[in-house]
């Protein structure tokens, strides 16, 4: 018995070829919608205060706002994404990043990143505690970000350019 080979095998290798590049070009731009995403949840993390404890009574005067990790919204503004290399992108404070503000005169102006490090993860021997933004935010959307990378996956199988949705994946 003799088997015989159907169809066009030609157009077959012709899209395999393209396959690598696409799934490339398709990891890349779900890659980057995840983290334009991730970033501008993060910045409504920040802005809203929600799962946060509350500032003691002596900050709230000193400031003048009950409102934690935001004095004059350099911190938020600060939080960024970047591509690096190839489909991995950097989220969160750049090293560089300094206030834009100097809160007391006679003081140089702190670098973001320190700050930002201080507020996610605390300083318990100062008496400041863990004020995270950065990993709930990310814990609580990565089953979207996800579904996102999954669904670039699927277009690349169809050999389809991957367009994030209108609205974007509530990320």
């Amino acid at each position: 018995m003799q088997y015989g080979m159907f169809g066009d095998w030609d157009k077959l290798e012709r899209e395999l070829k393209k396959a690598p590049h696409l799934l490339e070009k398709n990891m890349d731009k779900a890659t980057k919608y995840n983290a334009m995403s991730l970033r501008d949840k993060i910045k409504k993390r920040i802005r809203s205060g929600i799962g946060m404890l509350a500032l003691k009574e002596a900050t709230v005067k000193r400031k003048g706002s009950s409102k934690p990790l935001i004095d004059f919204g350099d911190l938020m503004n600060s939080v960024t994404y970047k591509k690096l290399y190839g489909s991995t992108f950097f989220i969160g404070v750049p090293r560089n990043a300094r206030q834009k503000k100097n809160p007391k005169k006679g003081r140089s102006k702190q670098r973001l990143v320190s700050i930002a490090q201080i507020h996610e993860f605390g300083v318990p021997k100062a008496g400041i505690p863990a004020r995270p933004y950065v990993r709930p935010t990310l814990q609580r959307h990565k089953k979207q970000m996800i579904q996102v990378w999954k669904r670039a996956l699927r277009d690349t199988v169809r050999g389809r350019v991957f367009t994030p949705k209108p609205g974007g994946a509530r990320v």
